[in-house]
């Protein structure tokens, strides 16, 4: 568990943030407030970094330092490196599993047989009906040839 941000340098809009002693430390549930454009998205885009284990696009000469409940270090060099798992729900991931203009929606995770099962079927019936339209459309081809062959 991450307890606090030692630093950030260069990340968006913390240029050079140092953890005071006056900040509480994180505990295992937190909630991030603030006004727009306060540094929300931000601190998630860290959090998000140490997910995937690299460094967001936009700020790639980027330093933080994380510090877990054990006093370990997690910085933005030894992501590669890390076994924590995170989740991180923000912006980008919307962006990146949710497609509007097709109204799909990537899966985070299919949990238990019954639900591997299911998605397995889903997938078959998805084949089909993808080989039907194309056969349909295909028909629909056919038809106007013949139709147009009579018309001569």
């Amino acid at each position: 568990m991450i307890v606090r941000i030692n630093k950030i340098k260069n990340f968006g809009l913390f240029k050079d943030f140092k953890w005071s002693s006056n900040i509480p430390s994180f505990k295992q549930f937190n909630l991030i407030y603030g006004w727009n454009y306060s540094g929300k998205t931000t601190l998630s885009r860290i959090f998000r970094c140490v997910e995937l284990k690299a460094i967001h696009s936009d700020f790639q000469d980027a330093e933080f330092e994380l510090i877990d409940e054990q006093d370990k270090k997690i910085t933005h060099r030894q992501m590669g490196e890390l076994s924590y798992q995170f989740r991180v729900f923000n912006t980008d991931f919307v962006k990146e599993n949710f497609h509007w203009d097709s109204q799909v929606a990537e899966p985070i995770f299919i949990l238990g047989k019954e639900d591997i099962e299911l998605q397995k079927q889903i997938d078959l019936i998805k084949q089909e009906i993808e080989k039907l339209s194309n056969e349909n459309t295909n028909k629909g081809k056919e038809i106007s040839k013949v139709r147009y062959r009579f018309r001569e």
